[in-house]
């Protein structure tokens, strides 16, 4: 389930199992990309462009795990200060 809101649900979009994938290099040059029981033979150039428009979403990637890092880092500094705050003022003479 996916939370659109609060109080508001969707379902969330399923897929189908995940098939076996590789990807050959032959020393021709010539890339073999299996996916399940498909084979595509692609020529450098070809292979070239279909990296070139993998790199899109491998950035995409990046910066969802980049943010969810960050946001993790911020709340667990957060309470670090606090507990550096408490025991300041706890330390302090009244």
């Amino acid at each position: 389930m996916l939370r659109l809101e609060r109080g508001k649900y969707a379902p969330a979009e399923t897929f189908h199992e995940t098939r076996a994938m590789s990807r050959t290099i032959l020393p021709g040059g010539i890339v073999k990309c299996e996916i399940g029981d498909m084979v595509l033979s692609l020529s450098p150039q070809e292979d070239r462009n279909l990296a070139d428009l993998s790199a899109g979403a491998l950035v995409k990637l990046i910066g969802i795990e980049g943010n969810r890092l960050a946001t993790t880092l911020h709340a667990r500094l957060g309470k670090v200060e606090k507990i550096q705050r408490d025991r300041e003022r706890r330390a302090a003479p009244s």
